[in-house]
């Protein structure tokens, strides 16, 4: 009788341990997405508070992230996207550094994307972004960016896909 209560208990604990490691579906998760666009521009909009980015065409080259996290939350206000772009003109050649106040001189701009209240896009000023061309098609970028009003950073050094 008690070996049975025990093997009974031990099941019991291995099917909650089990349910507890469900895989994530497919697809689900954060996603990251490092792109560029030749020929584009960095514009803004302002409505009442907020600020909002575009990229339209132009003369530059425009360079994106994008991070997205609970893509697959059932709840309709779950998840966020966060957004950080800036623009080279074709002067720069094909490496560059920037810092602090000099990010100021690409547009680069960071923007969060929820339901929540003050969703505006930020102008980067404290952090750095360099990168070097690979070819016509790829770009090194390598960024260390302080977010604006927060102590969090996005760092990351990615290849940069056209």
């Amino acid at each position: 009788m008690r070996i049975m209560r025990t093997t009974i208990l031990v099941f019991g604990l291995l099917v909650i341990f089990a349910a507890c490691k469900k895989k994530k579906p497919d697809g689900c998760g954060d996603t990251f997405k490092y792109t560029f666009g030749y020929n584009k521009q960095i514009d803004t909009v302002h409505s009442n508070s907020s600020v909002f980015i575009t990229i339209n065409p132009g003369s530059n080259t425009v360079f994106s992230y994008e991070h997205n996290s609970g893509v697959c939350s059932m709840a309709a206000d779950a998840g966020y996207t966060e957004l950080l772009v800036f623009q080279l003109s074709p002067s720069v050649g094909n490496n560059f550094q920037f810092a602090d106040a000099q990010l100021g001189t690409i547009s680069c701009y960071y923007f969060r994307s929820c339901f929540c209240a003050g969703v505006t896009a930020k102008p980067v000023t404290s952090g750095s972004i360099s990168g070097s061309r690979l070819s016509a098609a790829t770009w090194l970028i390598h960024a260390d960016i302080l977010l604006p009003g927060s102590n969090n950073r996005i760092v990351f050094s990615r290849e940069f896909n056209e």
